[in-house]
């Protein structure tokens, strides 16, 4: 479902702007994946960036997100530990929102983040809850 959005983006971008074919720089990566040439070319090109973007929006848009959520965490928010970790019961659940939307964990992260759906706290808190801690937070 995510690629034909995405297709459908370019088909309205291009109607609104057939010039866009500058770079963008400004991407988010995921750090713990290897990317090959022709990955990088795609996401340094803004044609790309706009149509990922205009994908995720179609796909989450705040509210559905905000309500999956709420739905299956029974919060507003979901903890995230340091940059980009999780509790270890909490991927499985993320990854079903995922699947739900028709979207990418990764994708799907980019708009928790962008919408403030994620609660940042610190790392030392993670590992206590690991060793045995409270984990109904």
């Amino acid at each position: 479902m995510s690629a034909i959005a995405h297709e459908i983006s370019h088909i309205l971008i291009n109607r609104a702007d057939p010039t866009h074919t500058a770079p963008c720089f400004n991407r988010v990566y995921d750090t713990e994946r290897r990317y090959d040439l022709n990955e990088l070319r795609d996401r340094m090109n803004l044609g790309e960036c706009q149509a990922n973007t205009m994908a995720a929006i179609i796909l989450m848009p705040k509210d559905l997100l905000t309500a999956s959520v709420r739905r299956h965490f029974r919060k507003n928010k979901i903890p995230v530990y340091g940059d980009c970790v999780f509790l270890p019961e909490m991927k499985p659940v993320m990854q079903v929102m995922a699947d739900e939307l028709g979207v990418s964990f990764t994708t799907m992260l980019i708009q928790l983040r962008k919408y403030g759906l994620l609660e940042e706290r610190d790392m030392a808190e993670y590992f206590d809850k690991i060793k045995g801690g409270d984990r109904n937070e």
